[in-house]
């Protein structure tokens, strides 16, 4: 009998050993599998190879399997018809890179990238741009993306949208924003076009329509060729949406805000110190109505080459702000407007 109960407990024992070896190597196995998911996913839809515009189905991505959280999505548009690519569902990546190379859609035959009714978020890095001087200049891209009311474009990391063509004409980037931007990593906005017109533009539509831009950012078209331009304004006259900066601005040669911008409101609401540069020598960065301090209390500082351009409507301190102005100086662009200090009751106008 103890001999029969002693052979049990060896055989259990040899169970349990060989269940958690099983156990050991199948947690193994899983963490393997999961970092090795992380791909780059070519764009196999319209404008590739294929004909469907749904950016959330498989069989429009190279490996034609669901998207995942860690994919480095990659879309590259080589045809000259219109596109309109959408999401149908909401969708998580780890980065987007928008492109066009040879002939590219241009005018009314443009790219059009919208999030329609849901949402994308990105981690790592979301970049709009052209492919250098593949594009020749008998043929100018248009590329817009499409953020409609209720809907957010949550990019974690940094946001880059640049014209790198050198020999088009005509080239556009527009980002178009009914809804919610926000980028917690820098924002460069640029254009290397050194012979011809070509803009990157960011609209607004109307209040709680918004951008927050939670890095630093460059509005510098990176030339002094006439046309070029960086734009930010309203996407249509008088529309009253926010652009609310956390980092420092630099407003480069040819930074501009568009002429629809006479309603709308940039914040500025830094933790800490932050610098506005003004060395927009070419272009008017006029702003509607400016507030410093929201859910921070920053030393905003005034820097650059130029003279900073007038302010169109309401000036607004709160808090503990303090705005340096140096030997610069912030003028009402037209009598009128309201000057307010930290709430007060008594509103100042000023000139």
């Amino acid at each position: 009998m103890k001999n029969c109960t002693f052979q049990r407990k060896i055989r259990e024992i040899i169970q349990l050993k060989a269940l958690k070896n099983v156990l050991i190597i199948s947690i193994f196995a899983a963490g393997v599998t999961s970092t090795s998911d992380a791909a780059t996913r070519n764009w196999m839809g319209a404008g590739a190879v294929g004909v469907s515009t749904d950016l959330n189905l498989a069989v429009n991505w190279s490996g034609a399997t669901a998207l995942l959280p860690t994919d480095d999505l990659v879309i590259k548009i080589t045809g000259t018809a219109a596109y309109t690519l959408s999401l149908s569902a909401n969708l998580t990546v780890n980065s987007v890179t928008i492109l066009t190379t040879g002939p590219a859609p241009k005018g009314s035959n443009a790219l059009t990238v919208t999030l329609g009714g849901f949402d994308l978020s990105v981690a790592t890095l979301f970049k709009v741009t052209d492919s250098s001087s593949a594009i020749p200049a008998s043929r100018p891209y248009n590329i817009n993306i499409i953020i409609p009311a209720l809907h957010t474009l949550a990019i974690s990391g940094n946001l880059i949208c640049y014209n790198a063509n050198s020999s088009g004409s005509d080239n556009s980037i527009s980002v178009d924003n009914s809804g919610t931007v926000s980028v917690g990593g820098t924002t460069t906005l640029s254009s290397l076009n050194g012979s011809a017109s070509s803009k990157v533009l960011f609209t607004v539509g109307n209040d709680p329509a918004s951008y927050t831009f939670s890095g630093n950012v460059s509005v510098d078209d990176g030339t002094t060729v006439n046309n070029n331009s960086i734009l930010i304004g309203s996407n249509a006259l008088g529309t009253t949406g926010t652009f609310k900066f956390q980092g420092d601005l630099s407003i480069g040669v040819r930074g501009t805000t568009n002429t629809n911008f006479t309603a709308g409101t940039v914040i500025l609401d830094k933790s800490g110190v932050q610098t506005i540069t003004y060395n927009n020598s070419v272009s008017y960065f006029k702003i509607p109505n400016l507030i410093v301090g929201m859910a921070n209390s920053p030393t905003v500082n005034l820097a650059g080459t130029v003279t900073p351009d007038n302010i169109l409507g309401n000036f607004t301190i709160n808090g503990s702000s303090v705005v340096n102005l140096g030997a610069k100086q912030w003028n009402r662009n037209a009598d009128g407007g309201i000057f307010r200090r930290n709430c007060v009751t008594a509103d100042t106008h000023y000139q």
